[in-house]
């Protein structure tokens, strides 16, 4: 039902949006014209917004109000403000709502223990190499750190990066089932994961303006261990090494 709504909005849009580019060339809208290629961006434009707006990604929102201004400045009056101070505006909205509103993780119930560390400013490359249970919390703000998983039945992890650096070393951890998840909510920050090459990884990740990498790729051929990764990636990036 919701494939369905969806499409038919983006049917009805997409048939308006072709009305409005012949009126437009037409001269029925007056001094406004739109061309082909700022009616495609719009688009776009609009599609990474409704998107963003169903999962609360705040610089998904903000930055494509900020090119929207910038293609429409002329129409809506703003070409003072354009281009760099709609865009400036929409990073620190960004970075200010995203460290307001930042989402709180649910984590089911558990015997064991789990573990969190928060680092704190002007602090870097503190090391954690304690025993853990089958899941772990690792908040990094500001800071960098060096976590290495040291469970036997690991089935969870949650990794929360802000402006910080996080490196995660698996290679003494053994997933319970077939996979583990982590949820990742990072901005403004980069993560290295260091994951034994036998291990499946499979990215499901929310990805705006940022990157994922592989390093030593293993070829598998199904029947393994493997990892979800989850979650929100904003201007950050996730290294993955096979060791």
């Amino acid at each position: 039902m919701k494939r369905k709504n969806h499409n038919l909005f983006w049917g009805f849009a997409l048939i308006i949006f072709a009305v409005i580019l012949i009126l437009s060339q037409m001269g029925f809208l007056g001094s406004f014209k739109i061309g082909v290629w700022t009616l495609l961006a719009t688009v776009f434009l609009l599609a990474v917004l409704l998107k963003s707006l169903f999962c609360l990604n705040f610089s998904g929102i903000l930055f494509p109000i900020a090119f929207l201004c910038i293609l429409y400045d002329e129409p809506l009056g703003i070409t003072a403000i354009t281009p760099w101070t709609v865009l400036i505006a929409a990073l620190l909205g960004s970075i200010g709502l995203s460290l307001i509103f930042r989402p709180k993780k649910r984590h089911r119930a558990s015997s064991h223990t789990s573990f969190s560390y928060r680092s704190v400013s002007g602090e870097s490359d503190r090391i954690i190499d304690d025993a853990d249970g089958d899941s772990f919390i690792c908040k990094c703000h500001f800071g960098s750190c060096i976590k290495y998983v040291n469970s036997s039945s690991f089935t969870d992890g949650v990794i929360d990066c802000s402006f910080g650096g996080i490196k995660l070393y698996f290679d003494s951890t053994v997933i319970a089932g077939e996979y583990a998840e982590l949820d990742i909510d990072c901005s403004f920050g980069g993560i290295e994961l260091y994951v034994p090459k036998e291990w499946t990884v499979t990215d499901q990740m929310h990805v705006f303006l940022g990157g994922i990498e592989e390093k030593n790729p293993q070829t598998h051929c199904g029947g393994g261990k493997g990892v979800i990764l989850k979650g929100n990636l904003k201007f950050s990036g996730i290294n993955i090494t096979y060791i």
